[in-house]
């Protein structure tokens, strides 16, 4: 057997036929067409009009397309989560540069569905919009934020469970807040906004490194 046979067989063995890559997927043969049309999966290896062959490792890769479609978000999130981190930044970098979202635009930014951007909404996870003179509804760049940390958990595996227990521990929140406004109320430039921020970057910082030091003690 010629050197380009032995590496012919060898590529064959990490692929697999699209019948197959749906059996093992659960997913139907025009779904993995669908997907490869969108972008989402690379273009298979045709052998012929109507066999073409799929990488094994697009195993792994549609289910983890299906984990993440169950989880609110859209093709479009789905394609710039899979392509790689690099256009997550850049996003995140425009995000930062605007404070004003419409919902539509809230949507589109964070690649979820309206189902759901209500679920976030109807949880108390995130403010409800705020409305302009002109009845346009809006969120802001917190909002952003706070959404795409709430996806970030679910990409890691946890769960709405998870989610809706932040609301449960509100009092922790309440609690820091009015031990954060006392910090506040002793600066000596109180109206300086400059000054304030960097109190609260002062007291997140040191809340974060006590907090941690009592996760390492469960942990133990």
């Amino acid at each position: 057997m010629g050197i380009n046979e032995l590496m012919e067989l060898n590529v064959k063995k990490n692929m697999i036929l699209i019948g197959e890559l749906s059996k093992k997927t659960g997913i139907s043969t025009s779904a993995i067409n669908f997907y490869t049309k969108k972008g989402l999966l690379n273009p298979p290896k045709k052998l012929n009009r109507t066999r073409a062959l799929y990488p094994k490792s697009d195993i792994k890769k549609i289910k983890k397309i299906k984990q993440l479609k169950t989880q609110g978000l859209t093709l479009i999130g789905i394609k710039g989560i899979i392509d790689g981190k690099s256009k997550l930044k850049i996003n995140s970098h425009q995000s930062m540069e605007k404070n004003m979202y419409t919902i539509e635009e809230f949507i589109k930014d964070l690649g979820i569905d309206k189902k759901f951007y209500s679920y976030l909404i109807e949880k108390k996870l995130i403010n409800k919009p705020s409305e302009t003179n002109e009845r346009i509804f809006f969120h802001n760049r917190r909002d952003i934020i706070v959404a795409r940390a709430y996806i970030n958990l679910l990409l890691n595996g946890l769960n709405e469970n998870i989610l809706n227990k932040h609301i449960d521990y509100l009092q922790l929140s309440v609690a820091e807040a009015i031990f954060l406004q006392e910090h506040l109320e002793l600066s000596k430039n109180p109206k300086s906004a400059d000054s304030n921020q960097q109190i609260i970057n002062s007291f997140n910082i040191i809340r974060r490194y006590l907090r941690e030091n009592e996760l390492r003690k469960l942990n133990l």
